[in-house]
């Protein structure tokens, strides 16, 4: 526990970096491979091995993956901390993922395997870092910083090109296209009904007067 408190990033971020780790190097060093049974399949899911969407997004794809995927998870999860607690984003990402999941295999019931890498986790998060300080800027260096939104974008092209040049085909693309639209929906309804409790609490005696 105390190196943990030592490292620039929490507790689930560490965790979830082990378990893609161990998966992704398992798999390369040939130890131990446990892709047949956490990686997304339609027919498999459709018959009651519901734990896949929320396990595959686990399983790299390869070394250069890891590397990439561990560098932008330990980036977004640390600035998303700065506004959520790690529990939250945890449970976020895994809804993201479960949905994305689901709507994959319904679209796609005839692929044997849907591709899905920890680029659908990313994409997740990245649209929670864009939708919670889009503005905000971020310090490259004492003289130059980017925006919030242009950080994310970029790391989503790389993202993206990552899961081109693996030759990643359309239904892993569309499982990551539908992970951004279910993070975008969630944080669109729930600061919707936030911003309406908000309104709803409003002390009484202020009704009638002009700031209203």
């Amino acid at each position: 526990m105390s190196l943990l408190r030592r490292l620039p990033f929490s507790a689930a971020t560490s965790g979830l970096l082990v378990v893609i780790a161990l998966l992704c190097l398992g798999r390369v060093t040939r130890l131990f491979d446990l892709t047949g049974l956490l990686a997304l399949a339609p027919s498999a899911v459709w018959h009651g091995q519901l734990w896949r969407p929320l396990s595959a997004p686990l399983l790299a794809n390869g070394l250069f993956d890891l590397l990439l995927s561990g560098v932008a998870l330990i980036w977004i999860s640390s600035e998303l901390e700065r506004f959520w607690k790690p529990l939250e984003w945890l449970l976020y990402v895994a809804l993201c993922a479960v949905v994305a999941g689901l709507v994959a295999c319904a679209v796609f019931p005839q692929s044997g395997t849907i591709p899905v890498t920890p680029a659908l986790l990313l994409v997740a998060l990245l649209i929670a870092r864009v939708r919670l300080a889009p503005h905000e800027r971020i310090h490259l260096s004492p003289t130059i910083s980017i925006s919030a939104a242009v950080a994310a974008l970029l790391w989503a092209g790389m993202i993206l090109v990552s899961a081109l040049m693996s030759g990643m085909p359309l239904p892993g693309l569309f499982a990551l296209a539908a992970s951004a639209a279910t993070g975008w929906a969630y944080l669109t309804l729930r600061w919707s009904f936030l911003h309406r409790q908000s309104a709803r609490s409003v002390p009484a005696n202020r009704f009638g007067r002009l700031e209203l």
